[in-house]
């Protein structure tokens, strides 16, 4: 097997993915990139040739396995799930005002621990 029938086997069984694809032929490398925000990973294809040779399908497996996983974790993560209201201002200073300039008193909670 060469790079090019690895590359054309990697995307036929990555075609569930919303990804797009992009070989590099200098360097034998394909790069699987999410269409929604371009995070991806770049794959050595002369490497997973090499490595073919002895385990065949399952190392196809594998990557397979793993660019699944990672293009899943590059996600963008939304906090949709959270209202405006639920966000709060936390004011980080060691001395602040008590009240607004026209009087009406912040809310505030005393706390010695950074975390708290």
């Amino acid at each position: 097997m060469n790079t090019f029938q690895m590359r054309d086997k990697l995307k036929e069984r990555l075609s569930h993915l919303d990804v797009e694809f992009k070989f590099n032929r200098e360097e034998e490398t394909l790069r699987i990139y999410r269409t929604d925000n371009n995070k991806g990973i770049t794959i050595k294809l002369n490497a997973i040739v090499a490595k073919y040779e002895d385990k065949k399908e399952k190392i196809v497996d594998e990557i397979v396995y793993y660019v699944d996983e990672a293009i899943a974790q590059m996600a963008d993560k939304t906090l949709e799930s959270i209202s405006s209201s639920q966000i709060m201002p936390v004011i980080r200073a060691t001395s602040f005002d008590k009240k607004t300039k026209q009087g009406v008193p912040f809310i505030y909670d005393e706390h010695t621990a950074e975390t708290a």
